[in-house]
């Protein structure tokens, strides 16, 4: 089943190979104090083991013994304080290993997906705050998504920092960015509240800690991020998203009246939609101004067949839905034609 998944994420190998590669990178950066502490060790053996041989003289003057005695507590506890700490180093090493095991990987992304949907907002937050460093909003409508690749190896993250000039809790930063919009820092969030029944209380505590922590991935080099910038659509108007239909309609031959019936709008709004085609010069012929469309020349010949059929006046209102004066005016138009 894991083979399957790891085939299903190709990207995954490699680029834990990268994490690890770069973990020994930073291992081997300082000093070796292992030879050192080991050496310090063994001459502390050496010494209690004399103190032993000098404490077992029962003719020993009680202010030796004494001075013997605070020596050898003192060497006892540096030599626990030296076991503690290869064994410190060991442990991250362990847990470092661990973290980019690709198993564990794996169940982190699994986590991150089921947590997203159980409609948490609380948790999704806090999973969420493991892969998203921050999301700037500007006034130019782009949004700029920084997304930290260590998200699923968020143990790992104070083992890669390599800058020590991180921001305290209490700082509050200032940056300009590329369209004047002033950008501020925000301080460290309070930690949100975690439910015990749902899941790992350590982990959950832990990852509650980091996502409170603005500067959560301060110190990583670029190379654990990469950014998604997004561009929210200006909202147009209908005379905008019209804009080129109106011209092309206007090109007809039509008036403003039959425009603005064919579309439904009114005449003001197909005006605005004509300044918006002409803007970019791509309709700069279409006429300015057309004459009215003149109904009893356009229909006398009709008007006049019908009356010629004995279709009184009235009637021919009726029948074309015009007035008395405009069918009495069509007829004039046919006699003189």
């Amino acid at each position: 089943m894991e083979d399957k998944r790891l085939d299903s994420l190709p990207w995954l190998q490699p680029f834990l190979e990268k994490v690890r590669l770069r973990l020994e990178i930073l291992g081997r950066r300082g000093p070796d104090l292992r030879p050192a502490i080991d050496q310090e060790i063994a001459e502390i053996d050496g010494k209690i083991a004399g103190w032993s041989q000098s404490l077992a003289n029962p003719q020993l003057a009680s202010g030796v013994r004494l001075a013997i005695e605070a020596s050898w507590k003192q060497a006892s506890d540096r030599r626990q304080e030296l076991d503690n700490l290869l064994s410190e180093r060991d442990a991250q090493n362990e847990h470092a290993l661990e973290s980019v095991d690709p198993t564990r990987v794996i169940e982190r992304l699994d986590r991150l997906a089921e947590i997203m949907a159980t409609n948490n907002p609380t948790m999704g937050n806090i999973e969420l705050s493991l892969h998203i460093d921050r999301i700037d909003c500007f006034s130019d409508g782009s949004v700029a998504m920084r997304t930290c690749k260590l998200g699923s190896l968020a143990d790992v993250v104070p083992l890669l920092v390599t800058d020590d000039d991180t921001a305290t809790d209490c700082e509050v930063k200032r940056e300009v960015h590329h369209d004047g919009t002033t950008q501020v820092t925000p301080r460290r969030r309070a930690r949100l509240r975690v439910d015990h029944d749902v899941g790992d209380t350590e982990y959950l505590q832990a990852a509650a800690d980091m996502a409170a922590d603005p500067n959560r991935f301060s110190g990583l080099d670029d190379q654990w991020f990469w950014e998604d910038v997004f561009r929210i659509p200006e909202r147009q108007s209908w005379a905008q998203q019209h804009a080129t239909a109106v011209a092309e309609a206007r090109t007809k031959g039509w008036t403003m009246e039959k425009v603005a019936a064919h579309f439904g709008k009114t005449v003001p709004t197909i005006r605005a939609a004509l300044k918006y085609a002409c803007a970019d010069g791509s309709f700069n012929d279409l006429p300015t101004k057309m004459p009215r469309a003149r109904w009893h020349v356009d229909h006398a010949a009709k008007v006049a067949a019908l009356k010629a059929q004995g279709m009184t006046t009235v009637a021919l209102a009726k029948h074309f839905g015009k007035s008395d004066t405009t069918i009495r005016a069509a007829l004039q138009y046919a006699e003189g034609s």
